[in-house]
């Protein structure tokens, strides 16, 4: 079974094997083109993206007709939001071997993050037709996000919920239905689905921040809890940006301006520059009479965000230092 994906980052499934049948040629170093593979797949179960990357590429320039090879640099390309390489790299897997559905799933992937919804939709399609399909709850639950994304409602909940009569533990569809009914004003179904989002995948900080943040939006708890599930998160993952910025707002809208600024400054070591965040951070110096530091946080951010409105906000407030 080639590399498939669902989801960027907590969702991409490393299963490396090859596949057989190509004939070699005077132009094609298949046996090593296989080992560089191998080493690649190796790399990632190894969360060293940079490594398989580069042997991913080793693996293609020595047998330019290794279909898993092109999956796997296209999958790759969709976690660096390179979506026209990954389409390029995912076509040529399907050229080579169109026989394939996980090729046509993780093309309608690429397709879904480039917002064409339709050519999306018709790929996971593709990917349902074929009668020997080892994991159609995956085309399934993507068919159903293409569709929510169309606009296509009624069509995406049915197609979800066909991934999980498939996969009852399925995380990502449960993640879906939740982000779903976040979106369309239905908290307390959001909840619900991710409850069984993080049921499902315990050591995911990412169903506790959702958790955290619906409560948080709707109202629907007292801000120690809301802390304690976004909390929660940072127990699963200590740098999980979401969170570390959630809870610096949180605590600087209850004027607990130490804590957040000791959030603010961990979302910054571990995840980079935000704009919202420096603005944020330059009014907590302000507040504690740091003008100084104030002035830095503030210049920085009209600088790093020209011609936005995050820098115009930070360039009156710079004013007003002066």
């Amino acid at each position: 079974m080639p590399l498939r994906v669902s989801l960027p980052v907590f969702f991409l499934l490393f299963s490396c094997v090859f596949i057989t049948g190509c004939p070699a040629t005077s132009h094609r170093d298949v046996k090593n083109s296989r080992i560089a593979y191998d080493l690649g797949c190796d790399y990632l179960n190894k969360n060293q993206g940079r490594a398989a990357f580069e042997q991913f590429v080793k693996a293609v320039e020595m047998d330019p007709d290794f279909a898993d090879g092109h999956n796997a640099l296209g999958l790759l390309y969709i976690g660096l939001k390179e979506y026209e390489k990954a389409e390029k790299h995912l076509k040529k897997a399907i050229e080579i071997n169109p026989n394939l559905p996980d090729y046509y799933n993780n093309l309608g992937k690429v397709y879904t993050e480039m917002g064409r919804y339709k050519e999306a939709i018709d790929n996971f399609k593709k990917a349902l037709g074929f009668l020997v399909y080892s994991s159609p709850h995956f085309a399934h639950a993507n068919l159903g996000w293409a569709y929510y994304k169309n606009g296509q409602h009624k069509e995406a909940f049915a197609e979800i919920n066909t991934a999980l009569q498939i996969s009852p533990n399925f995380c990502l569809a449960y993640r879906m239905l939740g982000i779903i009914y976040s979106e369309t004003s239905q908290p307390l179904d959001a909840i619900k689905n991710f409850n069984k989002y993080r049921d499902n995948c315990p050591d995911n900080p990412e169903p506790y921040y959702f958790i955290a943040n619906i409560k948080q939006k709707y109202n629907l708890a007292q801000q120690d809890e809301i802390i304690s599930d976004y909390n929660k998160s940072l127990e699963k993952g200590a740098n999980f940006c979401p969170s570390l910025k959630a809870l610096g707002g949180l605590y600087l809208k209850s004027k607990n301006i130490e804590s957040a600024l000791s959030n603010y400054e961990n979302f910054i070591n571990a995840c980079g520059d935000d704009g919202e965040v420096f603005l944020n951070i330059a009014e907590i110096y302000s507040k504690k009479g740091d003008i100084n530091k104030a002035k830095v946080f503030f210049s920085s951010c009209v600088e790093k965000w020209k011609n936005t409105d995050i820098s115009s906000e930070c360039q009156k407030k710079l004013n007003s230092l002066q």
